[in-house]
């Protein structure tokens, strides 16, 4: 599997314009990735949003990054991005699902 982390800040004037560009966002991912894991999330009380994401493979990544659906989004978002995002690859050491270790 390969986890990625994605970082980004927004003004406050764009939170709408940045919420619909997720939603559309993930509707692509849900119809297209069946095996990707998706997440994102707001920190609170700030206007910075963090990605999460899992592929099975580096060709599921491809696919992700190459998708009209992704290309869509970062032409909305990244321009209103008050610095450029910023990209972590995460290396899994141990987790748990519902109390049961994976």
């Amino acid at each position: 599997m390969i986890h990625k982390l994605i970082q980004y800040s927004i003004r406050e004037r764009d939170i709408e314009t940045v919420k619909k560009a997720i939603t559309e966002l993930l509707d692509g991912v849900r119809r297209n990735e069946p095996h990707t894991r998706y997440e994102v999330y707001r920190v609170r009380g700030t206007d910075s949003f963090i990605h999460f994401m899992c592929f099975p493979d580096e060709q599921a990544e491809q696919i992700h990054r190459t998708a009209s659906y992704t290309q869509q989004f970062i032409g909305v978002v990244y321009p209103l991005c008050t610095d450029k995002p910023t990209f972590t690859d995460l290396y899994k050491i141990e987790g748990m699902t519902g109390g049961e270790y994976e």
